[in-house]
């Protein structure tokens, strides 16, 4: 008890030893050394106050062996240990079990603190050694070698939950770390199927270990204290300088929503560089992992330290991860995702207290349900969410967006949430509004997009057929809707003063040209007029609705122009002509876009209601999702 005492800085022993020690006293130069040698047994063997105070630690069996050269004065020993059922009880991070701990290790007391012997006595022919042992100083006891672990184990410190537990590990010691007060230096740790726990609390914050029975009151920390944190020194430190992780588990648990969300990334593959607890810095780390539904994650991080800042690059990237069971984080949109997968590929960067990313994400095959509630993102747009699908799908059935994010992480208006939506709903907005300029004029305002004035498909006077403009349109709309297999369009005919006068003089030049006794019908006889008036508009008629090949109709006389004035008044067209030649153009339309565009029919409805314009000879059209 007092020799383990003084060594590890006052911590009680409890136990039995066994075994075959020899000691050897050399003198070397007016100093001395006590050697020691031997194999122990141990059972049932407690140090309390160890590693820190308040905590405790134990094992059921070992056998631990002092290989020669080991010396007691000065102490420098090197030890080759076997136990098992170690245990560490009470620590900030919960209960440690290990199943079996073997050890190749080197023990050294710093010089300032070593054993100081006293003058060999001679008592009834034997030689007594007494030496006293100056109480462990700060600089404490030093250890380096090699561990192997199996079965290792952390609970919560109720004990109700596993937050992380490890098959197999392995770690080297290097020179310089220590026991007293414990402060672990890893020049390269493995552990092999190891299974952690990540918690994001009630309120928002990571965690690698909240008690799950603490209560709201206890997760709260000081305002500035990041959750998790102590303002107490730090029980230990372990600085590794490379870790490597093999065929790894995390399991992802979200008490913000209700009820709380679990996930698991399987087969994790993490290389880790130069990194330190419970700072939790580190240089460089890469990981791979698959999530339980096979997608496949990878992530590149690397810190640099310079001149009192921290800059965190991280480049990271999922592919496939399917969306439905992520419903409960999507309630913003207003609509339950039925079906689809979503690839992103982000670059952080967050010098300081600024945070930079650009992100390239794609949805792949994007299926939503019924509308369920408030659709935030519909409003943020100005436009239906599955408008908006339609609109962004290409012909894979992918949506594709460049999303960056910028913030100040300091500014107490800053939400990483809030942030990120504005972004998406930026991006949404651009990718919508610049191909449907094309098509017309998009208002915008405030980021929202206010209104579309979609150009109309235009036709010459009294026909079916486009005129030069309408052509185009034609083509542009067949392009877009082309490339945008899930858009669908409602067509409108109309007509306008253009198409009346046409109509009229058509029926005129039929009458005109008619061998019919009565000169016109049903326009009454004209006892005035004159053949050559009469032969005069029938010219210009025929010229102005292309009968004839003249370029342009001739002039009209001011006989001929009154007449023609009177006649078409009197000319009425049965409003059923206007709606059957609207109703052909709208055929027309279809008939082209299908044909020319191979856009199938059921995309291509025709609207229920008027669409508002100027009256014209023209279709005008509403996009819409496809049914």
């Amino acid at each position: 008890q007092p020799l383990f005492t003084s060594f590890l800085g006052g911590a009680g022993v409890d136990g039995v030893v066994a075994g075959t020690m020899q000691a050897t006293l050399r003198r070397e130069g007016g100093s001395q050394t006590l050697g020691v040698s031997g194999d122990l047994d141990t059972t049932m063997v407690s140090l309390t106050g160890f590693p820190e105070a308040g905590s405790g630690m134990k094992w059921q069996q070992g056998r631990i062996e002092v290989a020669e050269g080991s010396t007691a004065v000065p102490f420098a020993a090197r030890l080759n240990t076997q136990l098992s059922e170690l245990t560490v009880r009470r620590l900030a991070q919960g209960t440690l079990t290990i199943g079996h701990v073997t050890s190749t290790v080197g023990l050294v007391w710093p010089h300032e603190s070593q054993p100081q012997a006293e003058v060999p006595q001679h008592e009834e022919g034997r030689t007594a050694v007494h030496f006293s042992v100056v109480p462990a100083q700060s600089s404490g006891l030093r250890v380096h070698g090699f561990v192997t672990m199996n079965d290792v184990v952390l609970k919560d410190p109720q004990e109700q939950q596993v937050w992380f537990a490890c098959y197999q590990g392995r770690a080297e010691l290097r020179e310089g770390s220590r026991l007293v007060p414990l402060a672990l230096h890893l020049q390269d740790l493995v552990l092999e199927y190891p299974y952690g726990q990540l918690v994001r609390t009630s309120t928002g914050r990571f965690a690698f270990v909240v008690p799950p029975a603490a209560t709201q009151e206890q997760r709260q920390t000081p305002s500035g204290v990041p959750e998790g944190t102590t303002t107490e020194p730090a029980p230990f430190a372990v600085q590794i300088d490379r870790a490597t992780v093999h065929g790894g588990e995390l399991f992802f648990a979200d008490y913000t929503l209700t009820p709380p969300q679990m996930v698991s990334w399987q087969n994790v593959e993490l290389d880790v560089t130069s990194a330190r607890y419970p700072s939790l810095r580190l240089s460089q780390a890469v990981l791979r992992a698959f999530h339980e539904d096979g997608a496949p994650i990878r992530l590149h991080g690397a810190a640099e330290y310079t001149d009192g800042q921290t800059v965190v690059k991280i480049r990271g990237e999922v592919e496939r991860l399917t969306l439905p069971r992520f419903n409960p984080y999507l309630a913003p949109l207003g609509y339950p995702v039925r079906n689809g997968a979503l690839s992103l590929r982000v670059d952080l960067v967050v010098p300081g207290n600024r945070l930079q990313a650009n992100s390239a994400l794609t949805l792949h095959d994007l299926g939503l349900g019924n509308a369920e509630g408030a659709n935030t993102l519909e409003r943020q747009v100005g436009l239906p969410l599955s408008l908006i699908v339609a609109l962004l799908k290409d012909l894979h059935g992918n949506i594709n967006l460049q999303i960056p994010v910028r913030g100040q992480l300091d500014e107490p208006s800053f939400e990483l949430g809030g942030t990120i939506l504005r972004a998406i709903r930026d991006a949404v907005v651009g990718a919508v509004t610049s191909p449907l300029k094309l098509l017309g004029a998009v208002l915008t305002r405030k980021g929202q997009v206010r209104h579309l004035n979609l150009t109309p498909i235009t036709f010459r006077p009294g026909t079916s057929q486009y005129d030069e403009q309408g052509q185009r349109q034609l083509t542009r709309l067949g392009e877009f809707l082309a490339q945008r297999p899930e858009l669908g369009v409602q067509l409108s005919g109309y007509t306008g003063p253009a198409d009346l006068e046409v109509l009229q003089d058509r029926l005129l030049l039929a009458q005109l040209q008619s061998s019919a006794p009565a000169p016109l019908q049903p326009v009454p006889p004209e006892p005035t007029l004159q053949s050559a008036a009469r032969e005069e508009i029938q010219q210009f008629l025929a010229a102005r609705l292309g009968v004839t090949a003249s370029v342009s109709p001739p002039t009209l006389s001011a006989e001929a122009a009154t007449l023609l004035a009177r006649l078409r008044a009197q000319v009425v067209i049965p409003p059923q002509d206007l709606e059957r030649l609207a109703a052909e153009r709208v055929q027309q339309v279809s008939t082209d876009l299908a044909s020319r565009h191979a856009i199938a029919s059921s995309r291509l409805l025709r609207a229920r209601g008027k669409i508002p314009g100027r009256e014209g000879a023209e279709v005008r059209y509403l996009l819409q999702a496809a049914l």
